[in-house]
């Protein structure tokens, strides 16, 4: 980040900051960033997904499991590379989600993250696989999906290129 902050770690900042529970899920080898993300985050549970690599949906799967053994009853799911999301749209998504609804935030009608799920949806979200992400699971289900317009454009900005960082 410009500031000299790790993305994921302003991320976590602004995810932790908010009225829920965080999981986050890692790749198989990054021991060395989950030992040290959780001196910083001791309320956050870091998870190393040995399938990531497969692609998004195995990540996913593997986490929805997971937050069914927890006991959740709501879920938002979002990325690691959106650190512009305030605790602010976390809480004002997940005060949305019933266990049979899905949070679909949007920004000028532009669909974002995170999205908000229900425990209704954990098992389809658990059989996600290879790269598909949970955009398959909110389409299929229109008539339980609630949109939420929000006037926070972080949600449709996330980090794939350095220049993403000059947006």
């Amino acid at each position: 980040m410009p500031n000299g902050e790790e993305i994921l770690h302003q991320t976590l900042q602004h995810a932790t900051a908010a009225d829920f529970p965080v999981l986050t899920l890692l790749g198989p080898g990054d021991l060395t960033l989950a030992t040290r993300l959780a001196k910083d985050f001791p309320r956050t549970e870091f998870l190393r997904c040995p399938e990531s690599p497969l692609g998004i949906g195995h990540s996913i799967a593997f986490g929805m499991d997971h937050m069914r053994d927890l006991g959740w009853r709501v879920c938002l799911l979002t990325h690691g590379d959106m650190p512009w999301v305030s605790s602010r749209t976390y809480n004002a998504i997940g005060k949305r989600i019933t266990p049979d609804k899905i949070v679909v935030p949007r920004y000028q009608e532009r669909v974002g993250r995170p999205l908000g799920y229900g425990r209704h949806y954990f098992a389809e979200l658990a059989e996600l696989r290879g790269d598909s992400d949970d955009s398959s699971v909110w389409r299929h289900h229109p008539d339980r999906v609630e949109y939420l317009e929000l006037d926070d454009r972080s949600i449709l900005q996330d980090i794939d290129l350095p220049e993403d960082l000059l947006r």
